[in-house]
């Protein structure tokens, strides 16, 4: 059966022919039927919505608050400390200097299937400005990080103008791409904080 391949990540089941054949990637929380010849089901395995949990993280540049010892290193996006410590709202944020076209980029370590980023914007403050900071997005993502940024290639998985939602906000790729890199980019002159950014895929076979 179909069920038992290790290789079955992405899949097509033919029901009438009892027949497995291999997707690339694909969105499993869209509608999972199929047409395709006879009608057919997708299916996906190993679904994690944390895939950057713990990775590498890059950004453009790092923010140093002189008044605290740790600057806002980008792993503070990727450490699951969705809410601050009541006594001190800046920790486990992920912060660049005010620049043009701030960005950062995790490494998933190996190429996935990714069809989403999930991102939490600040809610700590009641500063507007600080809020607005993460607007006008644009995710990329690639099987080699030297791609990121060619125009050439399609490396876009969508983005959004405007602002982000004050807390979260899920960005789905215009279609499921498969790759080890992904980037956040904000378009403009500004500063990039951010307090979690989460990857959704699965492994890709």
């Amino acid at each position: 059966m179909c069920t038992i391949r290790s290789d079955c990540t992405g899949f097509l089941y033919n029901d009438s022919l009892s027949s497995c054949d291999l997707l690339g990637c694909i969105n499993p929380e869209k509608e999972n039927e199929v047409e395709s010849g006879e009608r057919s089901l997708a299916y996906t395995r190993t679904v994690n919505h944390l895939l950057a949990r713990g990775k590498d993280v890059t950004l453009s540049s790092v923010y140093h608050n002189a008044n605290l010892p740790t600057p806002y290193f980008g792993a503070f996006a990727v450490d699951g400390i969705y809410r601050p410590p009541a006594d001190d709202e800046t920790v486990s944020i992920a912060h660049t200097t005010r620049e043009t076209n701030p960005w950062l980029r995790v490494d998933l370590q190996k190429v996935h299937c990714i069809w989403a980023v999930r991102i939490l914007n600040r809610g700590d403050t009641s500063a507007s400005h600080v809020i607005q900071r993460l607007r006008d997005v644009t995710i990329t993502a690639s099987a080699k990080k030297e791609q990121l940024d060619d125009a050439d290639l399609d490396t876009v998985c969508s983005s959004i103008a405007g602002m982000l939602n004050q807390y979260f906000t899920t960005i789905t790729c215009v279609q499921p791409m498969r790759a080890q890199f992904v980037q956040l980019t904000i378009v403009g002159f500004q500063s990039l904080n951010i307090y979690e950014f989460e990857v959704h895929g699965f492994d890709a076979p």
